[in-house]
């Protein structure tokens, strides 16, 4: 192999390594963060990665606010590679909770590898309303993942998704009622 070739295959390899990380483009460790984060900060850390806002609704006395944010969204319809959804109010950041969705196994894996790397412990696993719901716990907070499949009915493919919801031990009490 002559001195270029060596310089390509090397420039390559770095490349591919560079899209891998990139492809991730939050870190688990990043998204924990954002829940207890201002919107103004949410709003540019995300939209700083190349997120997308797609909708944006203030709380009421009534019901909770969000901003929702999309990666690699498609211009021709509403899909996109993974959705984050940041639900708030106006009394307290220790109550919000985050929610995000991926479509890729490997993203889902490489997550859920982390998540057990930086300590939290499987809780409880079940199976929901067709869904496979998996609840892990640390320190006070909830990951509460659930993955869900979807037949297309044009070409009979299956799409999984995966959402992982992420919310206080005691918000998460109150809202599925453990």
């Amino acid at each position: 192999m002559n001195a270029m070739t060596k310089r390509i295959a090397i420039a390559f390899f770095l490349l591919c390594m560079f899209n891998n990380a990139f492809a991730q483009n939050v870190t688990i460790e990043q998204v924990l963060s954002l829940r207890t984060k201002p919107l103004s900060y949410i709003d540019e850390f995300l939209t700083g990665k190349n997120w997308e806002l797609i909708e944006a609704n203030e709380p009421s006395d009534e019901k909770i606010g969000a901003l929702s944010f999309a990666y690699k969204k498609s211009s021709i319809d509403d899909t996109a590679e993974s959705f984050i959804n940041f639900y708030y109010t106006n009394y307290s950041v220790s109550n919000n909770m985050l929610s995000f969705q991926v479509i890729t196994p490997s993203k889902y894996n490489s997550y859920l590898t982390k998540i057990k790397a930086l300590g939290y412990k499987l809780q409880n696993s079940f199976v929901d309303k067709g869904e496979l719901i998996k609840v892990y716990q640390k320190n006070g907070i909830t990951i509460k993942i659930n993955t869900s499949t979807q037949k297309d009915d044009e070409d009979s493919s299956t799409q999984t998704t995966y959402v992982f919801n992420i919310l206080t031990n005691s918000m998460y009490n109150i809202i599925y009622n453990q």
